[in-house]
């Protein structure tokens, strides 16, 4: 029996949906994202233990197909396989690893983003982009006069460029601080809950090219000092006063010294 139009049409609209919504990992509160040019690509689930997560939990590498028929491109999504050391053409493939210490403590709180592989084999076209956003959206400390810190590294075999950017938001989605590359920022009076969010940017994907990246965002406590105990630096005109004081002092120690050795003699 044939499915009526209707119903095709919501299973093809569900599976639209699917295919670019952010798939949640083991740890619910952890959601990533990745987007290709214009195309939101479909994430295989992260899984993982004690705060670290990979595809498969076993660091493989999510394959897509790049197709373009009569100017139309699209890509579709393949499945995980062990290793890209001979990937086939017009794929892209994808190794990442994500660590993070949610829900943090007073000391500190971390999101590792380290997208270990990135290569294409025909896939993309000199100025494709790909851009991947981790985020944990459950931290509850520190709290309080924190420090944003921001850490990136990364290399390419044949050019291009890549860039990353980390972002504390509250529980809402608002940004409320953000720290590019190798950076810093302050941010005063934070409540928990919030989020930590990392995204990162490769540009100019060719037929084959090759990128690496180690991202982390970092959130530390700040102290900041007291006014009122900073001591007060006496002013040029009081240091004036304080040297003629003294002065006068060890001229009258002087002095009494003196009457007191003539009443000996």
């Amino acid at each position: 029996m044939g499915i009526s139009p209707r119903l095709a049409a919501i299973a093809m609209a569900a599976g639209a949906w699917l295919s670019v919504a952010p798939i949640e990992s083991a740890d619910a509160s952890l959601t990533l994202s990745m987007r290709f040019d214009t195309h939101d690509l479909s994430v295989p689930t992260l899984s993982g233990s004690n705060g670290m997560f990979s595809f498969g939990g076993n660091n493989s590498y999510a394959v897509y197909k790049i197709e373009k028929v009569r100017g139309v491109t699209s890509i579709v999504y393949e499945g995980l396989q062990a290793s890209a050391a001979s990937l086939a053409q017009g794929r892209i493939a994808i190794q990442i690893r994500i660590t993070n210490d949610a829900p943090g403590d007073p000391s500190g709180a971390e999101l590792f983003n380290v997208t270990q592989d990135v290569r294409s084999n025909g896939g993309g076209e000199g100025n494709s982009t790909l851009v991947i956003t981790a985020r944990e959206s459950y931290f509850t400390a520190p709290t309080g006069n924190v420090t944003l810190g921001s850490q990136f590294g990364w290399t390419t075999n044949n050019g291009g460029n890549a860039s990353f950017r980390s972002q504390l938001l509250n529980s809402g989605g608002t940004v409320l601080a953000s720290a590019d590359g190798t950076n810093s920022v302050d941010y005063d009076n934070l409540t928990g809950p919030f989020q930590l969010q990392n995204v990162t940017t490769f540009e100019g994907f060719n037929a084959n090219r090759t990128f690496t990246s180690d991202g982390r965002t970092s959130l530390n406590p700040r102290t900041v000092p007291d006014a009122g105990a900073v001591a007060a630096v006496p002013e040029p005109s009081t240091m004036a006063l304080a040297s003629v004081a003294l002065g006068l002092l060890s001229v009258r120690y002087a002095r009494q010294r003196i009457k007191g050795r003539s009443r000996k003699s």
